[in-house]
């Protein structure tokens, strides 16, 4: 019998794996499957569906990272972007997500990696994204004060906002970014022996807040969101400040931490 060659018809994963090489990899496999139309050939075709893509995936970032974009100016944003989306395809169905990888990106990739602070600059606009995209939840005010018994105050614990989340930066990175913000000039990167550490949060009037916090608050914020009481807190604190000032240092910081529509939950039970 004669020798026949049949065509096989790939499957539609297969058809789905080789249109995601063509847009993250630029692997051209695809193009044998396109037919030509028009003016335009296969590759063409091929071409203009990458680019499409692409330019999609760039809108991401500059969404995403609008300041950091004005930090690099035209030239390294172009590099930058070109060379994020080359290294990082998109690896989630939604493109939420897609730059979540730049700061690392930023951090070992030269010549970005010569200046860190551009990898913080970054790092910091994704934890202002993350904050104002984090779950509702309803907060209590300082009416709560009022209502624990005096006899409960050393078990008292508490939950805190899905929005509260913590920048550590090493770089005067969040100034920089403020002073854009406000149409200035940038100050010239500076580095500093003590980190600084800024908490973000989606405000009472659902915008995205940050302040900087001083070390002794963080570790304090810490213990609580460990799901230690205010005996034990109190109890920590005794190493950084005078013994008769705790309580009312922690209740301070308690007050504060309701203003802000920190707290979410409280209990006393146990």
């Amino acid at each position: 019998m004669p020798n026949t060659k049949q065509a096989i018809t790939p499957s539609l994963a297969a058809l789905q794996q080789e249109f995601m090489s063509l847009l993250q990899t630029n692997d051209r496999q695809i193009e044998q499957r396109v037919i030509q139309q028009g003016l335009l050939n296969s590759a063409q075709r091929v071409d203009i569906y990458r680019t499409g893509y692409r330019i999609r995936l760039r809108g991401v970032i500059d969404s995403d990272h609008e300041i950091l974009g004005l930090y690099l100016g035209d030239d390294l944003y172009e590099k930058m972007v070109e060379g994020y989306i080359d290294a990082a395809p998109s690896e989630h169905p939604s493109l939420r997500f897609f730059a979540d990888r730049l700061p690392q990106y930023l951090q070992n990739t030269l010549p970005f990696s010569d200046h860190p602070i551009l990898a913080e600059i970054a790092s910091f606009e994704r934890t202002l994204l993350n904050a104002f995209d984090s779950a509702d939840a309803n907060t209590l005010n300082q009416e709560l004060l009022q209502h624990i018994p005096a006899d409960k105050w050393p078990l008292l614990k508490f939950s805190f906002h899905p929005s509260l989340i913590f920048c550590q930066c090493h770089w005067n990175a969040v100034e920089s970014w403020q002073n854009l913000k406000n149409g200035e000039a940038p100050s010239p990167p500076e580095s500093s022996k003590q980190s600084k550490m800024w908490a973000i949060w989606r405000g009472l009037s659902k915008l995205t807040e940050y302040k900087s916090i001083l070390a002794i608050e963080r570790e304090v914020l810490g213990f609580m969101q460990q799901g230690k009481n205010f005996a034990d807190v109190c109890e920590s604190l005794i190493q950084h400040v005078p013994e008769e000032q705790v309580a009312a240092t922690l209740y301070g910081y308690i007050v504060e931490w309701l203003q802000r529509g920190w707290i979410m939950d409280a209990s006393w039970d146990s």
